[in-house]
């Protein structure tokens, strides 16, 4: 008897198993599928940003001063080529304030020199940022010059409020080593921030590809772009805890934000 209700038990789990894999595949292949769909469309969207900069260090009375060059993400958001990316990519300063702790006797600044688009086909196109918002980490930038042809973008105005463990994919670019090839990672949105502000705290999944990358729903509208948070005068005793964490910051915010750059007749 308890040889047939263990048999009876262990088919009911095989069945149970079977059933979970092959309900299960579908979800996953449909959100890769998406996935693959919305690279074709809109990966050349996610371009790459390289940025010359100065950066002047006093550590202990002493001073150094290096020209350095660095690689971030953004994505384009008009046809004309304007791009959102995050601060802290282009100008660090604010992140090396947020980590500093009390009595470190630590100053340090950056400029940006010059930076420039990299699409890709590989085309540079120089650009400029004319808009900051160092609160939600976001910079935008535009060409320095109106280029005739139109860009791939991605519409803030098509977007999406996840869920608590909604399905997501971002698409990221490698770095030069890779020959900026197109990557993209799938996940979950893990945690709802709503105050003060709302954002969306991704897995790792997501946000291994790092900031300035688009993240969309498995439907392929946008939830958002994925940014720093930090803490305004982030000051803590405790030396491990994290004075910032990549979320993704909902679409509807950049879109506002991006309504106050400045039009051309304007700069």
């Amino acid at each position: 008897m308890i040889i047939e209700r263990t048999e009876t038990l262990r088919h009911t789990i095989t069945i149970s198993a079977i059933c979970m894999l092959v309900f299960s595949r579908p979800a996953s292949a449909d959100l890769a599928e998406m996935a693959r769909d919305i690279l074709e469309s809109s990966g050349d969207a996610v371009i790459t940003i390289e940025i010359v900069s100065e950066t002047k260090v006093n550590y202990g009375g002493r001073e150094s001063t290096q020209e350095q060059k660095q690689e971030a993400l953004g994505i384009v958001i008009s046809e004309s080529g304007a791009v959102v990316t995050a601060l802290s990519s282009v100008d660090p300063s604010r992140l090396y304030e947020n980590m500093r702790r009390p009595g470190m006797d630590f100053d340090f600044s950056a400029s940006v020199k010059s930076m420039k688009y990299i699409l890709a086909d590989n085309t540079e196109i120089p650009a400029k940022i004319v808009l900051r918002d160092s609160d939600q980490d976001m910079a935008f930038l535009v060409p320095e010059e109106n280029v005739e042809d139109p860009f791939t973008f991605i519409d803030l105005s098509r977007n999406a409020e996840p869920e608590m463990l909604s399905e997501a994919f971002s698409i990221a670019r490698m770095g030069r080593i890779a020959r900026r090839t197109p990557a993209l990672m799938s996940g979950e949105i893990q945690g709802i921030v709503r105050r003060p502000r709302p954002y969306y705290i991704p897995s790792a999944e997501l946000a291994s590809g790092g900031t300035g990358v688009p993240v969309f729903s498995a439907d392929g509208t946008l939830y958002g772009v994925i940014l720093l948070h930090s803490q305004p005068g982030f000051s803590s005793d405790v030396w491990n805890e994290e004075p910032y964490i990549p979320v993704v910051v909902p679409a509807v915010d950049i879109g506002t934000a991006a309504a106050q750059m400045p039009s051309s007749e304007d700069e």
